[in-house]
């Protein structure tokens, strides 16, 4: 904590072979280090709660609404470390994409661990053809998890027929859609709030959409019908298309 200038996270990894925080005097131990280094992060694996949550090789959110947290998900499905598996046991990009999802929804971040080749450090081509798959695919669809993004709460009450999943940024929602809808139209039912624009994310053309009365069952809730959407999918790199949603308050 002295020798190497600003430090930004310290990251415990598992706590053996001491399981208990007062067998490792976890608080005397961080308390040291944030006297040492003001502003630093630290995770869960003193057995302390600290800065961050980190569950391993599963996406398990934090419980608690305001805490942060992460999934640390290993690319080879379970391995750390390189090993000349086949191929077909690494992840797929849009198994990424989905768990991107995942855990912007749950307002986390996902930490994705490759595991570097023992000869000069270098990552599997395999593996870097579909991280900059992933890279290219964010380019044009970072806006749905990049920055402050909120949990998705009462938003996942807003049925669709597309089988689109929803991460959110305040009263903007973003409707991942992993199946584009043969038909050109999204249908969203049971929705509770105004919507006041609709914009295919990666090329910011806006569909047409109509709101209708409120249903007969719910005064409240409304359907939204997205139409005249593209005949294929606007995603060319890994058909995995965000509409982006804008309600008028806070959407659901």
């Amino acid at each position: 904590m002295t020798n190497y200038g600003k430090i930004d996270i310290v990251w415990y990894d598992a706590p053996t072979p001491l399981g208990y925080a007062g067998e490792w005097e976890a608080e005397r131990m961080n308390a040291m280090i944030r006297r040492l280094q003001p502003g630093i992060l630290i995770n869960n694996r003193s057995m302390k709660a600290e800065d961050f949550m980190c569950s391993e090789n599963s996406i398990t959110p934090t419980a608690y609404a305001g805490q942060d947290w992460e999934a640390c998900i290993a690319f080879r499905h379970g391995l750390w470390t390189w090993f000349p598996d086949p191929e077909t046991k690494i992840l797929e990009p849009r198994d990424i994409i989905d768990m991107l999802h995942q855990v912007t929804a749950a307002a986390g971040n996902l930490l994705l661990n490759v595991g570097p080749k023992p000869e000069g450090g270098v990552v599997w081509p395999p593996e870097v053809e579909r991280l900059t798959t992933v890279g290219q695919w964010l380019a044009q669809n970072g806006e749905a998890l990049y920055g402050r993004v909120d949990r998705i709460e009462r938003l996942g009450g807003i049925a669709n027929n597309a089988g689109g999943k929803w991460t959110r940024k305040g009263n903007t929602g973003y409707l991942w859609l992993p199946t584009w809808p043969a038909d050109g139209q999204v249908v969203l039912t049971n929705v509770h709030a105004k919507v006041t624009g609709c914009s295919i994310l990666s090329s910011g053309r806006p569909p047409a959409f109509e709101q209708t009365a409120p249903h007969e069952k719910d005064k409240l809730a409304t359907r939204v019908t997205i139409r005249q959407l593209p005949k294929d999918c606007p995603d060319s790199v890994c058909g995995y298309a965000v509409l982006k949603v804008q309600f008028d308050s806070y959407p659901e």
